[in-house]
């Protein structure tokens, strides 16, 4: 325990010169969307948590950075448009930053390019409307960054990034630990960069401890002094996060602490003029980090995604993709819906910028999370008017008795089809799980069931399917379609030769219908799931696994590849490394992490062949996830759907279904030799 402070006067402003003093940095995000704020309380939000901000900047004369989407701003405007002159005042005094994200708050690698590109000019056009100015440095939203989405920021007229190191930095801890406080370089899937300045989860959690009264201002400033050792000319952000958690709550958690009776931004005021009076910090604004020279530590070029992590996010494992992709009250059918909306609007040559508002609008992370009941209500009325399902490639083609184009073999185990470039085998006992599929009879399986003792590893001593789905709910017994059925068999005649399987399986909780269309001419296999039973289930559910061989794939350059909301597809070697982005977080959390899949297609395999999973978006907009892992003298490697997962926004019961239901769950399997196709 300390007797006085008399050893900070040390710390006191001597006139130290600029180039040595560590950079310190704050940055508020303002959200009006925020899922757990009802609108009513919009206004006292400006009112408890914008306006004092300002008046730290004012009266402590420290510079801030603030970022809000377009649509915040509009909606400040609209109810308290002096906030909006006092910020364009606190700019043109020096005493602020304005950082951009777009027009709404988005995740970008679930999104189409073209709908990014949009968020992106239609925000830069209401920074110009309201603020006067382009924001020159952007915030990423949520922190959800893959690398497709880098050429969309450059394109926008962004000169640098702000991102959450502490997330970025668990998956690449062979980095020298020290870039957390310099300017670096992001790579893009071409292999270009752009500049990235870090924000830091664990101080700006130390920061708003602090302002909530639960670690003093001593405790705060020798974390700061930690974090900076042996950085010399380093920075660091002292906080980067929500604004509207001071002196206000929005009521998202149970367990918030109370607002402390002396005012939190009156204790973040005192802080801000204590650390402003030492000699050996400098209060600044991003832009100011980017003219950091070319320290050692600085401007490295990395590649921030991994086949571990491809898409970066922020601070806890708890935060990743999935929490906007397929949880929540109904992720998925609402990002459904945001696509088929989206399809329209794509091919609608005369849309307007107030469509794209729209569609961007409903495309608000915020809904996602922990969406209060009313703005929930008024989105079920937004999807119930979206467009239908597109129509199904069964319904697109006339099928008979009669078969010209296969060789088909049945016995009470397995049903199969030779065609002239494809082989497949479908298992009877399982619901017609594919045992084996190659692009012709010679060749060895690429795809199919790793037989129960394949691995001689006890913690891998079970069958390894393909094709089929999973059900995991927690306290019921586990669901699938691996059930012996009766199939249904018939056949096109016109110029795409296809064999079409029909079968049900009843389950717990529902019948599973079941078709899948065999093509004969190509190496390629299009499933498709109906299911009569209520969703979103409190759960897990996934389909389309897809087994490779490890005989086959043991040897070569193994790699999967995706697109995550840009143009360009983000590939990502394996190696040997072990990586499971389907394996649960804790019991609550039940996925790890996940890939977009906005390009529709996930690849998978090595030089020679790959494999290609087909996920149509305006279906079910599932994500894709990968596992490989290797097991003894083999590797296993699976890739797969998910259309439910389970988190803490998921609900139970709240409300019903959104108006979209019954999704139509559809994949294709197809065999691509040298990456053709």
């Amino acid at each position: 325990m300390r007797c006085g402070k008399p050893w900070k006067q040390s710390r006191l402003k001597r006139f130290r010169p600029m180039d040595e003093r560590k950079k310190l940095y704050s940055l508020y995000h303002l959200n009006l969307a925020f899922s757990a704020i009802p609108v009513s309380e919009r206004s006292k939000v400006i009112e408890r948590c914008y306006i004092p901000l300002i008046n730290l900047a004012r009266d402590t004369g420290c510079p801030v950075s603030i970022e809000a989407s377009g649509w915040t701003l509009q909606q400040i405007a609209n109810i308290a448009p002096d906030v909006i002159s006092d910020i364009r005042a606190l700019i043109a005094d020096g005493l602020c930053e304005f950082i951009g994200s777009g027009y709404i708050q988005s995740i970008g690698p679930l999104m189409p390019e073209r709908a990014n590109i949009a968020n992106q000019r239609i925000g830069m056009q209401v920074y110009q409307q309201l603020l006067g100015l382009k924001p020159e440095i952007a915030l990423i939203n949520e922190q959800a960054l893959s690398s497709g989405l880098i050429p969309i920021y450059r394109d926008a007229g962004y000169k640098a990034i702000i991102l959450d190191w502490a997330n970025v930095y668990s998956a690449n801890q062979d980095w020298d630990a020290a870039w957390a406080h310099y300017p670096q370089r992001a790579l893009d899937p071409m292999d270009d960069d752009f500049p990235v300045i870090w924000c830091d989860a664990i101080t700006f959690q130390k920061f708003q401890r602090h302002a909530h009264g639960e670690i003093e201002a001593d405790e705060f400033e020798d974390f700061v002094d930690a974090r900076l050792e042996n950085t010399p000319g380093g920075f660091l952000a002292i906080y980067g996060s929500d604004a509207e958690i001071f002196d206000y709550r929005p009521g998202r958690y149970g367990t918030e602490a109370d607002i402390q009776a002396d005012g939190e931004w009156t204790r973040l005021q005192d802080l801000y003029t204590r650390l402003a009076a030492r000699d050996d910090f400098h209060m600044t604004t991003p832009s100011d980090i980017l003219k950091t020279a070319d320290l050692p530590g600085a401007w490295n070029r990395l590649a921030l995604q991994s086949a571990s992590a491809p898409v970066v996010v922020k601070k806890q494992p708890k935060y990743n993709i999935i929490r906007w992709a397929l949880t929540g009250r109904d992720d998925l059918a609402l990002n459904t819906a945001c696509w088929r909306l989206f399809d329209d609007l794509d091919n609608n040559t005369s849309a307007t910028d107030e469509d794209w508002r729209r569609l961007l609008e409903l495309w608000s992370s915020d809904y996602r999370t922990h969406i209060d009941d009313e703005r929930w209500s008024e989105i079920s009325d937004t999807v119930a008017a979206s467009p239908a399902s597109p129509t199904l490639p069964s319904a697109q083609h006339e099928f008979h008795t009669k078969n010209d184009a296969f060789i088909v073999e049945q016995d009470d185990r397995y049903l199969t089809f030779r065609g002239p470039a494809n082989c497949i085998a479908l298992n009877l006992r399982r619901g017609c799980a594919i045992q084996a599929m190659a692009p012709s009879p010679d060749d060895r399986w690429w795809v199919g069931t790793i037989a129960h003792g394949f691995f001689e590893d006890i913690a891998w001593g079970a069958d390894f399917y393909t094709g089929h789905l999973t059900c995991e709910i927690p306290g019921q017994p586990k669901v699938t379609d691996l059930a012996r059925v009766a199939p249904t068999l018939d056949f096109t005649q016109d110029h795409e030769a296809i064999a079409r399987v029909a079968v049900s399986v009843p389950t717990g909780l529902g019948d599973i219908r079941k078709t899948l269309l065999i093509y004969a001419n190509r190496p390629r296999i299009e499933i498709e799931y109906q299911l009569d039973w209520v969703e979103p289930v409190l759960g897990s559910l996934r389909m389309a696994h897809v087994t490779l061989n490890p005989e086959l794939f043991d040897q070569g350059e193994l790699s999967y590849a995706c697109h995550n909301g840009g143009n360009h597809l983000e590939e990502f070697a394996l190696g040997n490394r072990d990586i499971d982005l389907g394996a649960p977080v804790s019991t609550l959390i039940t996925c790890a992490s996940g890939v977009g899949l906005t390009g529709g297609v996930l690849e998978i395999g090595n030089q020679d062949r790959r494999i290609r999973l087909e996920s149509p978006r305006s279906d079910a907009a599932m994500i894709g996830l990968v596992t490989s892992k290797k097991v003894g003298p083999h590797r296993f490697l699976r890739a797969s759907l998910s259309a439910r997962e389970h988190d803490d926004t998921s609900r139970e019961g709240r409300v019903a279904p959104l108006g979209n239901r019954p999704l139509a769950y559809r994949f294709a399997i197809e065999l691509l030799t040298n990456g053709a196709g």
